[in-house]
């Protein structure tokens, strides 16, 4: 199954996202953060790989990032036993499910921002069959 097979298998439903809470500083990897890296409200910021992205990219596009980068990594992973099946399935849900809606809706409403496209188009290289 492709990844983008994964993702429509997943449903169309969207999962309504929580809000974040501004960071401080950006402190440890993914791994440190729960593998989900947390996103301050303005100024530069690094995505879930640690490279460095810019202050301009909206908030909203930069949760779509981070979740787009944690669906790929998922949802590429082997499930080689049960907790391991289970822990995927949970990542997969939480990180996938209405993320093509998503991405959809930031290009329809940014779509004219060269920074943010080339942003968004990088991340779902990973989608693309």
């Amino acid at each position: 199954m492709t990844n983008n097979g994964l993702i429509a298998s997943l449903g169309a439903a969207a999962i309504a996202l929580g809000p974040v809470p501004a960071m401080a500083q950006d402190s440890g990897t993914c791994e440190e953060q729960g593998w989900i890296r947390p996103v301050p409200f303005d100024g530069a910021w690094r995505d879930n790989y640690g490279d460095e992205r810019p202050a301009s990219i909206p908030y909203r596009v930069r949760l779509f990032v981070i979740a787009a980068q944690a669906c790929g990594h998922f949802s590429g992973e082997e499930a080689y036993d049960a907790e391991r099946a289970e822990f995927l399935t949970g990542m997969i849900e939480e990180t996938c499910i209405g993320l093509e809606e998503r991405r959809a809706a930031i290009l329809k409403d940014h779509g004219d921002d060269p920074e943010t496209s080339a942003l968004v188009a990088e991340v779902w290289e990973v989608f693309d069959d």
